[in-house]
């Protein structure tokens, strides 16, 4: 789905072309321009019947439907604004079935469109309100990795896309796959997002190596684990690790799994949040990627994901003070006073997540146990309420 036929013509051209349906891509012929309201509110609207009937078809075709999986970039118009009232309308139309989103967040350093930080904190306020779960992919931590531990001089989108690619293979393995021990979308999500809105995922890949590298790795589980959870390969594991699920492909025995996992906990006992005792689970899908005969990847919900939402509103609060830019987005129908709303529904998940990082396993048990008292209390004041009601009934009666 686009708002231009530019892509799809270049993507048809290609020698894996055909092996997409005419039938279910949909564009139009105008383009968001990198403004997320004329995807969201103009533009979008005059494609989104047409993208639903087909979202329905598919959907018809299933026999036990567990979820969407939506991949999109809110950095730009489409991505942003399409992306968030596809979500919104297949929410609606499909509210018992899990929303997940692969989501890819802008960054300066391999992209320079000035209004990236309007389009991403505007599909923020709908990811937060809408996915069940949301994996970020980073172009920021990927440019850093690309550069720093791969060694890539001139770091491209091509590049970068192979990785992303990775990723979003890994991640969905163990439902493409059949297994012993698989993970399916809901049992993903229940044990990855343990309150609603906490549940934006953060993702490290192992064995992580350039091409001249990788013909002298010998990898088992423990060293899996060893860089699954290594700052080297991601740098947003520095906060609090809430939960994490671990996807292995290869062949490799689910009890070493296991027990490498179990001591790498252990071992850094001080990153995992004290109230959340099992965190960690892991999944083995037997069938190997193309690349490497054993592999992994690591989906953490983890307190340092902050830190994207933070340097993304670093850049959007100087421009919402100058109002700069306004009036491309006024133009297209969205009312200013969403984007307050939208930055305040940002910084307030912000602030949750920095409330769950600094609270340890004492004050949690304080809080539960300020909840039972309160229920107690309020409890006690209902049946002394009833108590009073029925006296002053039978007085009347009499």
């Amino acid at each position: 789905m686009d708002l231009e036929p530019g892509v799809h013509n270049s993507i048809a051209n290609l020698p894996y072309g055909k092996l997409f349906n005419p039938d279910f891509i949909y564009h139009d012929q105008s383009s968001a321009g990198n403004v997320f309201a004329s995807g969201f509110y103009s533009a979008g609207s005059e494609i989104i019947e047409e993208v639903m009937e087909g979202i329905r078809k598919q959907a018809e075709k299933c026999d036990t439907m567990e979820a969407f999986q939506i991949t999109h970039s809110i950095g730009g118009g489409t991505g942003s604004g399409l992306g968030s009232l596809i979500m919104q309308e297949v929410k609606a139309e499909y509210p018992d079935k899990m929303l997940s989103s692969f989501s890819i967040t802008p960054s300066k350093s391999v992209s320079d469109v000035v209004l990236e930080p309007y389009n991403s904190v505007l599909a923020f306020n709908h990811l937060i309100e809408e996915c069940d779960s949301n994996i970020l992919i980073d172009n920021e931590e990927l440019y850093a990795i690309a550069h720093n531990q791969l060694k890539q001089k001139n770091v491209t989108f091509s590049f970068i896309n192979k990785i992303v690619q990775r990723i979003i293979l890994d991640s969905t393995s163990s439902l493409r796959f059949g297994g012993f021990n698989n993970a399916g979308m809901r049992k993903l999500m229940t044990n990855l997002c343990p309150f609603p809105r906490l549940h934006f995922l953060t993702t490290s890949l192992a064995p992580f190596t350039n091409s001249v590298d990788k013909k002298y790795d010998v990898v088992g589980a423990n060293e899996l684990c060893r860089d699954l959870f290594s700052s080297v390969n991601s740098r947003y594991h520095s906060g609090k690790f809430m939960t994490g699920a671990t996807i292995f492909r290869g062949k490799i025995e689910s009890s070493v799994c296991e027990n490498s996992l179990a001591a790498m906990k252990q071992k850094n006992s001080g990153f995992f949040v004290e109230w959340i005792p099992d965190s960690l689970f892991s999944s083995i899908c037997q069938v190997p990627s193309a690349e490497h005969p054993v592999s992994g990847i690591l989906l953490a919900n983890t307190t340092s994901v902050q830190n994207i939402f933070k340097r993304i509103d670093s850049q959007f609060e100087p421009m919402m003070k100058r109002r700069a830019f306004a009036h491309h987005y006024i133009q297209q129908g969205l009312d200013w006073s969403e984007m307050s709303e939208a930055r305040m529904n940002m910084l307030d998940l912000i602030n949750e997540y920095q409330q769950y990082e600094a609270m340890d396993a004492g004050e949690f048990e304080d809080e539960e146990s300020d909840g039972e008292e309160v229920i107690q209390k309020t409890a006690r004041s209902a049946t002394g309420m009833s108590d009073h009601h029925s006296t002053h009934a039978s007085s009347t009666k009499d």
